[in-house]
Order: structure tokens, then C-alpha cells, then sequence
């Protein structure tokens, strides 16, 4: 699998799950002896769990007072995040067990016999294919992994794992699951994120997926501008194929993607629309095309062309100019989804390609690239940042998020200008 965020860092630095319940309950009942009623436990349990979490973070979570209990500001802070995780799990648990056959027994759901380390090798076996691989990933013992996760499948009654010709995989309702743990250890481990900006300190991490104008020019100015404001925030800009970065989005890899508007096949992640992006074909600035001009959209069709990768939104507004000016697609074409490529490709030759102006504005600042003006209203796309549906984000992720739409709404803002200098021109000179 392409990403995986998780590390032995990570890991050592979470809390103990039987902690984040009890204290989670203790919020709920305002009460430790009805917490510790409904964690099946001692109240002096439930008292040393809370403590325990409150030296874990830093702060105090609890107040305690003659009638009970209740969060303090930053105790409120810990509970939302760690109300989500714990509902994810149980939800997560219940559609495991759902299935099951005579393995498992009662009624009663078992997510709170679970352990973080259970779902931690379970997630790393799953990702990487294998309890060695998955043991390397955590920095403890293939035994340590291989026991955890018979451990887990144990308690939920299902197999989540199967043998392939290629290694270990995970079973369908595993692949579910592991997504769901995910996302799980995502949401507790910004538990300190959130505290620490609830303190004023924003330490915390941003993992963005980026695509085509996302990854070389829309993502990398909006990081810049959150860094400005962020400084000691850590941010990580993530390629790779859509599905891939999809996948990771789902799992609690990365945060959000930009990219092209796609039709989404999932109900769990939405298209938040950053505005539609003009495409133009692209040459090298002295392509005969360029010098000479253009008599006709069917000049096009006299030279070689580079197409983006199949299946991505700009590859289909190329494959319907093509088809328009009858260029044969199975002849002499090359594809690539490398910017970089691309741009090599063009400096070396004749070839056309469909680009984002926005894409290569160094480029066509720079005098070396330029965009064969033929006013095609369909070549256009639209350019969205994917997010998940229940995302609650951080400061700095919101503040990364805000940074990708203000920069979009300065392009608008300039194309328009751009568009209506061009309108007046044409009026002044309609010849």
C-alpha cells in the first residue's frame, strides 16, 4: 500500500483504550461510580484511569466536585475526539460481527475487550502482507504481531486475514475493518493535537494528497502560506494514482485530496468544489503552431501528441478533442502523468499536449511553454478538494483547507480579468 502513516513514534505515544472509555464514561454519567458501574469495573479503577490519562496529556481533564463530575475546558477538548474514536470502533465492531458464524457468542459487542495493540498489528499485517512485514512497521516482534492479531479475531469471532499467492490479505470484512482502525488511531491521535492548539501550541500534522494542478501549484502555495502561520506544524504533500490517494483518504491516511472532480463510487468522502479550471492545448513556445498561428482546429491534427494518464478527467477532454480533429489514438502517442515529463517532452519536440494554464504558469511566464488559443468551451474540468464526509479537522487543517480556497478564488478572480481585457479587445478590433 502506497501510505502508511502509523510508526513504532506513533504507537508509543498513545494512550491506553480502557483509559479513553473510562474517562469517556466518566463525562457521560458525571459520576465515577456510575462510570465504573457501566465499565463493569472499580471506581478506583475508573479513578486511576483518568489520572492516568490526565499525566498522559498534561492537563487535567476532570473537575471533581460534591455532586459529581465534569470536564474542564480541555477535558471537553479530549472528549469529542475521543467520543468519535470509541464510535467508530464500536460501529466497526458491529459490522465485523455482523457476519459472523457459530464462532462467537452473546449479544454483547466486544469492542470493549479490544486493545490498541491488537488493532495496531492488525492494521500493520493487513497493509503490508505479512506478520514480518507488519512487525518491521511497528518495531517489536513478528511473535508480538502474530499473537495480537489471533488475539483480536479471537474476541470478534471472524477471520480477518486469509493466505494469498501473494502473501497475507485481508478478507473482505477485514479490508473494512482495517479502514475503519484507520481512522480509529487517526482520531485518537489527534487527541493531542487538539489539546496542544486548545493551548496554543499547533504542532500538529497535515497529510494532503495532491493531483495534477493540486500537487504542482495549487497545494504547494497553500502549504506555504499555512507553514507562515503554523511553524512548527509538520505537513506532508502525498502522489500517486487517484485510487491510491482515495484509499488513503478512507483510512485515515491523509486529511483531504485535490484533484479533479471525479463521479465518486462511496458514499463516505464528498467533493468540496474549489472552482472550474480552463484547460488549453500547450506547445513549446516556438512550435510552428505558436509562430505561424492556426488556420483551423484541424491543424491540430498534423502534429504528435502526449496524453495524460487513462482514466483522469483531463484525459477524457483530450481523448474528445482528439476524436474531434480525427486524430488515431492508437498511433504514435505517448502517456505520462508526470508533469515533469510532460514538460520535457514538449521542450524536445512538436508534440501537443492539454494542460491546466495554471499548471504551467512558470513555464509560460518563462517564455518556453505557450497555449495555442482555439477557444474550446469543453475544455474544462473542475477541481475539488475531496474530504471526508464526518471530517472534524484540526485548526491547521482547517486553516490549510481555507489557504486551497483563497488561492482558488484569486485565479478566479484574475481569469475574469483576464477574460474581460480579451472581450474588450475583440470589441475594439472585431476584424
Amino acid at each position: 500500500m502506497l501510505l502508511f502513516m502509523g510508526s513504532q513514534n506513533t504507537r508509543a505515544n498513545r494512550p491506553n483504550l480502557r483509559h479513553l472509555r473510562a474517562f469517556s464514561l466518566a463525562v457521560r454519567e458525571g459520576n465515577i461510580s456510575r462510570a465504573a458501574e457501566a465499565a463493569r469495573v472499580t471506581q478506583s479503577a475508573v479513578s486511576q484511569a483518568v489520572a492516568r490519562l490526565e499525566g498522559h496529556y498534561g492537563c487535567r481533564l476532570l473537575e471533581r466536585g460534591t455532586t459529581g463530575v465534569y470536564p474542564t475546558e480541555l477535558g471537553q477538548v479530549a472528549v469529542e475526539r475521543i467520543n468519535r474514536a470509541l464510535e467508530r470502533l464500536r460501529a466497526a465492531t458491529q459490522r465485523v460481527c455482523t457476519g459472523r458464524g457459530n464462532r462467537g457468542s452473546g449479544a454483547v459487542l466486544p469492542d470493549r475487550m479490544l486493545t490498541l495493540s491488537q488493532l495496531d498489528a492488525f492494521v500493520a499485517t493487513a497493509r503490508a502482507g505479512g506478520f514480518k512485514a507488519g512487525a518491521k512497521r511497528l518495531g517489536i516482534s513478528q511473535p508480538s504481531v502474530h499473537r495480537a492479531v489471533r488475539q483480536l479475531q479471537d474476541v470478534l469471532g471472524v477471520d480477518l486475514l486469509e493466505q494469498t499467492s501473494l502473501g497475507l490479505a485481508p478478507t473482505r470484512s477485514g479490508a473494512d475493518f482495517a479502514a475503519s482502525v484507520g481512522l480509529i488511531l487517526k482520531e485518537i491521535d489527534l487527541v493531542s493535537d487538539d489539546l496542544d492548539e486548545a493551548r496554543g501550541r499547533h504542532q500538529g500534522r497535515v497529510a494532503i494528497g495532491a493531483l495534477a494542478l493540486g500537487r504542482t501549484e495549487l497545494v504547494p502555495r497553500a502549504v506555504a502560506r499555512a507553514a507562515r502561520a503554523f511553524p512548527d506544524a509538520n505537513f506532508l504533500v502525498q502522489d500517486g494514482t487517484y485510487d491510491q490517494l482515495l484509499h488513503g483518504l478512507r483510512a485515515g491516511d491523509l486529511d483531504l485530496i485535490v484533484t479533479a472532480g471525479r463521479p465518486l463510487a462511496t458514499d463516505d468522502v464528498v467533493e468540496d468544489l474549489l472552482f472550474e479550471d480552463r484547460l488549453a492545448v500547450v506547445a513549446r513556445a516556438d512550435h510552428p503552431l505558436i509562430v505561424k498561428g492556426m488556420s483551423s482546429i484541424s491543424d491540430l491534427a498534423r502534429y504528435p501528441w502526449i496524453l495524460p494518464r487513462e482514466g483522469t478527467p483531463t484525459r477524457r477532454s483530450c481523448d474528445a478533442l482528439l476524436d474531434r480533429i480525427g486524430v488515431q489514438h492508437e498511433k504514435g502517442l505517448i502517456e505520462t502523468g508526470s508533469q515533469a515529463s510532460v514538460r520535457g517532452l514538449l521542450l524536445e519536440s512538436d508534440r501537443l499536449t492539454v494542460l491546466s494554464r495554471h499548471q504551467i504558469t512558470p513555464e509560460l511566464e518563462a517564455g518556453l511553454l505557450a497555449a495555442v488559443d482555439i477557444g474550446l468551451p469543453e475544455l474544462r474540468r473542475t477541481i475539488v478538494a475531496t474530504l471526508r464526509r464526518d471530517w472534524k479537522p484540526t485548526q491547521v487543517q482547517a486553516t490549510l483547507l481555507k489557504e486551497v480556497k483563497a488561492i482558488t478564488q484569486e485565479w478566479i478572480a484574475a481569469d475574469a480579468k483576464v477574460q474581460a481585457a480579451s472581450a474588450r479587445r475583440r470589441a475594439e478590433n472585431p476584424a
